[in-house]
């Protein structure tokens, strides 16, 4: 009885679609380190369902960790679990952070409001995304990541643990490149179509959306967006000087953050519209 048990449930395993398997180790390796005794945490948490229907629609969850150093095969257990599910990812990257490396953010929710930032200089990390299950996906738009950062200095660990629940960047591309937007009112104010349906939007508010949209890790898609600022700038005569300011301050950064001297110029270019 016993093995026509097992039997029926490894059939049942095979059968599972590879999205509710995906990430299984990677859990499971996270858990082991929150839950050592030796693990000092600070941790945050964020998630949001639709009001209607009770879909989840977004999530968050970041651990920062301290470790002592002879506990190094908790992480080590972490970097294997991601290289177990790696064949179930559809994105996966790992390194070195050094000074001048471009960021790495992980999305939350429909990436609105901006994401987690994996890379830090001087540490280790390593991600990877998997689609979500379909009982928390009918859509088929949603993913799951999983990220880890680490450095080891005088005889500690330090890192941080992410987990996030948002679209897919495949998803997001196509959501945008459908949009439209229209300039009314000498660009103080922004016409946005999408679906059929208009909004308004202030000139700040859409520039942001331009900023985030640069965390891209396609060169060309950046290379685009950063021309959209460009000309985005250009429509900025009615602005208030306190949105021009931290529209500066915020291109400076974005300046001082990229190699790629096209993005330099159009970004410098920029900060001479900002008039």
């Amino acid at each position: 009885m016993k093995t026509r048990i097992i039997c029926i449930l490894s059939l049942l395993m095979a059968i599972m679609p590879f999205s509710s398997q995906a990430q299984t180790n990677i859990r499971k390796a996270f858990d082991k380190l929150i839950q050592n005794g030796d693990v000092t945490l600070s941790e945050s948490h964020s998630k949001e369902k639709d009001t209607d229907t009770g879909i989840k629609q977004s999530q968050s969850d970041i651990y920062n960790f301290t470790l002592p150093a002879r506990k190094i095969n908790l992480v080590e257990n972490i970097l294997k679990a991601f290289r177990d599910d790696d064949r179930l990812a559809y994105s996966t990257s790992s390194g070195l952070t050094v000074a001048g490396d471009r960021n790495i953010v992980l999305a939350v929710g429909d990436d609105s409001a901006g994401g987690v930032q994996v890379t830090r200089p001087g540490r280790n990390y390593v991600y990877a995304c998997f689609l979500a299950p379909e009982k928390e996906n009918p859509s088929g738009n949603y993913r799951y990541a999983y990220a880890m950062n680490w450095e080891e200095n005088s005889g500690e660990i330090n890192g941080t643990l992410i987990v996030t629940y948002a679209t897919t960047l495949k998803y997001r591309q196509s959501v945008s490149s459908g949009k439209s937007f229209k300039i009314l009112n000498s660009g103080s104010t922004i016409e946005y179509t999408a679906n059929g349906h208009s909004f308004m939007k202030s000139w700040f508010t859409t520039f942001m959306g331009y900023v985030q949209m640069m965390s891209t890790e396609n060169r060309q898609a950046r290379q685009a967006i950063a021309a959209k600022i460009y000309e985005h700038c250009k429509n900025s005569s009615d602005v208030s000087a306190e949105d021009k300011n931290t529209a500066r301050e915020l291109i400076k950064g974005m300046i001082s953050e990229y190699n790629d001297n096209v993005i330099r110029q159009l970004l410098n270019s920029s900060l001479v519209n900002l008039k």
